[in-house]
């Protein structure tokens, strides 16, 4: 709209300045004026009616030309025609004359120039029918009575005088000057241009935001799968992992898991939850962040909780956390690692309801399990009897195991994982996945018969944060004694 509005004022601003000038032309029908009976002189023509056929008289070629001749001037006949406009004024019955030009005083000259001719073409066309009424009259003398010759040469000596005298148009107003241009106008230009260029916006933005398959809020993302939502990650909170709470955006984003933590004991009340993997259609879509932070917040709640990078192929976890990325879990699927050489803990603060009634004993620990030495057989790994057998040991060892798996729609390694655990985390990035990524995403799961899987909106904005009691920061006082 601001383009469209910048180039409208500066073709106005380079523009040349234009003047109009308007003549006003009055027409009559002085047949009402004579008194002779029969078809000699033309009926009376009403003056709207008249008005409006003398309008379409006065652009005539013959005209034209005879203003050109008048003025002395280098203008074609066709210049001329386009900078006149003559028109009827249905509220006065005059013609008015309207005359553009490059000067204010060529407009007025050009408009008084065209209504004089205009009008003394009428008043000559006018004074001819009456001479030659005149004459048809003084041929009918012969055949008629003295008395009747008698009235009609009156009736003649009329017609003789309007063929003389008759002037049926005049200039009711001439122009005058025009003391400022009519054109170019830069405000209105502006205006329109704004007005023009906000159309072509609105225009554009509802055919881009048509071919656009992303899925912008949580309702829509929701609306389209149909998987319960569990929880939201504001665009803030994506790339990093909240191990304390020693700022207000780290509380609110450590609450937000919270809360997702406990919205999974109630995805199904009939399965107790020990493991639970997150995973998403393709890359970049927070995964990795919400399976780090879950499992920070069920640690600093006081839970018994395992962290275990299952993306073998693209690993964050070990980095984000500060860990070594080796020993691992692709070290000790392969019999190179025992298992106490695989864990590490990250020290989380205690909080949540524990932390309020003092049971939680200061600093929390999270237990974690980094990727591991980089392995070609990823697939092959998360689908030996070996990991089934460690993942069925750690679930009995762990209050919570959160385990982040690989893309869904990249790679097959979660195909052959999420069977084995008791919750599934789908994570949908708004303003980023589309509705066919999402679909085919919930469509793979479903498919290999998972049926506990709950939804994470990754990625919303500040706006759409507000609308949620997730994201308000909660502050656990000590009990008072």
């Amino acid at each position: 709209a601001v383009l469209v509005m910048a180039i409208a004022l500066t073709l106005s601003l380079r523009q040349d300045d234009r003047f109009a000038a308007t003549a006003q032309l009055s027409f009559q029908d002085v047949n009402q004026d004579v008194g002779i009976v029969g078809n000699i002189i033309q009926q009376v023509t009403a003056p709207a009616v008249l008005a409006a056929a003398s309008a379409a008289t006065i652009e005539r070629p013959e005209v034209i030309e005879q203003v050109r001749a008048e003025l002395r001037t280098t203008l074609t006949p066709a210049e001329i025609r386009d900078s006149v406009e003559a028109t009827a004024d249905p509220r006065s019955n005059l013609v008015l004359v309207e005359a553009e030009g490059d000067t204010a005083e060529f407009a007025a000259e050009l408009a008084n120039t065209v209504a004089t001719v205009a009008r003394d073409e009428a008043n000559i066309q006018a004074r001819n029918r009456f001479a030659i009424a005149a004459r048809n009259l003084r041929r009918s003398e012969r055949n008629l009575t003295p008395v009747e010759q008698s009235a009609l040469t009156i009736e003649a000596t009329r017609i003789r005088a309007l063929a003389r005298f008759a002037t049926p148009a005049q200039i009711a107003a001439p122009a005058e000057v025009p003391d400022f241009p009519f054109s170019p106008k830069p405000i209105r230009s502006a205006i329109f241009g704004l007005v023009f260029g906000l159309l072509i916006g609105l225009a554009l933005a509802y055919f881009l935001n048509s071919l656009d398959r992303r899925m912008r809020s949580s309702h829509e993302v929701q609306a389209a799968l149909g998987i319960p939502l569990l929880g939201h990650v504001r665009k803030e909170a994506m790339g990093r992992t909240a191990v304390t709470a020693d700022d207000d955006e780290a509380a609110r984003d450590l609450e937000a898991f919270r809360i997702l933590r406990t919205n999974l004991d109630y995805l199904d009340v009939d399965l107790p939850l020990r493991s639970v993997a997150v995973t998403s259609s393709l890359s970049e879509e927070g995964k990795s962040t919400v399976a780090a932070s879950l499992a920070v917040a069920s640690a600093s709640m006081g839970k018994r909780t395992l962290l275990v990078d299952c993306d073998l192929r693209r690993p964050v976890v070990a980095k984000r956390l500060g860990l070594k990325e080796s020993p691992g879990l692709t070290d000790y699927l392969v019999g190179q690692a025992a298992p106490h050489e695989i864990l590490q803990s990250v020290e989380v603060a205690a909080g949540g309801p524990a932390a309020a009634t003092g049971e939680a004993g200061g600093p929390q620990q999270l237990v974690c399990i980094a990727a591991g030495t980089a392995n070609a057989r990823a697939s092959d790994l998360l689908s030996s009897e070996r990991f089934r057998a460690f993942l069925a040991d750690v679930t009995e060892a762990y209050d919570l195991v959160v385990v982040d798996t690989p893309p869904l729609l990249t790679v097959a390694d979660t195909r052959t994982l999420a069977p084995l655990v008791d919750r599934v985390l789908f994570c949908v990035r708004a303003a980023q996945t589309t509705r066919d990524q999402a679909l085919s995403g919930k469509a793979a799961l479903e498919h290999l018969g998972v049926e506990s899987i709950g939804l994470v909106v990754t990625g919303e904005r500040a706006r759409e944060e507000s609308e949620y009691g997730y994201y308000q920061a909660y502050e656990y006082r000590p009990a008072a004694t």
